[in-house]
């Protein structure tokens, strides 16, 4: 881990930010606003180094701690719009790397007013990160379960 300072702050962006998992091993941050963030924190779980120092000679309990980015980004990203007949078709394929994703069938007797417009993502991201994080920002929705509930609720409405 290296600090950031005045002389080498042009060497670094957001995305080479970490915050500190908490353990043993870890270096707490030097920066006084984010020591006070990580500090307080723990003391809202009523936690202290001095515990994982305590631990640290049990290896089955101990936490050496580590650090994680605070922002990925996404990588290989590839989309497209297709028009699909079915909401319940797969529009994607779960042998990506051996087949191409399907192409919705449309025929001409198919009802227009049923052909949906479905957005096809395909991305990588780093272990630890999360796809549905990058899909809320995508997508600009909440993650919030209420809000996702209420979604499922309303499409279900218009199914039947």
């Amino acid at each position: 881990m290296v600090e950031v300072t005045e002389s080498n702050i042009n060497d670094y962006t957001l995305f080479d930010v970490v915050f500190p998992i908490i353990g043993h091993e870890v270096k707490m941050p030097a920066n006084p606003e984010m020591n006070k963030i990580v500090k307080d924190i723990m003391t809202e779980d009523h936690i202290t180094m001095a515990m994982f120092h305590a631990h640290a000679q049990f290896g089955a309990t101990s936490a050496t701690g580590s650090y994680r980015k605070i922002i990925a980004r996404a990588e290989q990203v590839v989309f497209d719009i297709v028009e699909a007949p079915n909401t319940n078709e797969d529009l994607l394929t779960p042998r990506y790397l051996e087949e191409p994703d399907p192409t919705p069938a449309i025929t001409q007797d198919t009802d227009s007013a049923s052909i949906s417009k479905a957005l096809r993502l395909k991305f990588s991201l780093r272990a630890s990160s999360y796809a549905t994080m990058f899909l809320r920002e995508v997508t600009r929705t909440s993650s919030a379960f209420n809000v996702q509930q209420q979604i499922s609720n309303t499409r279900n409405m218009n199914i039947d």
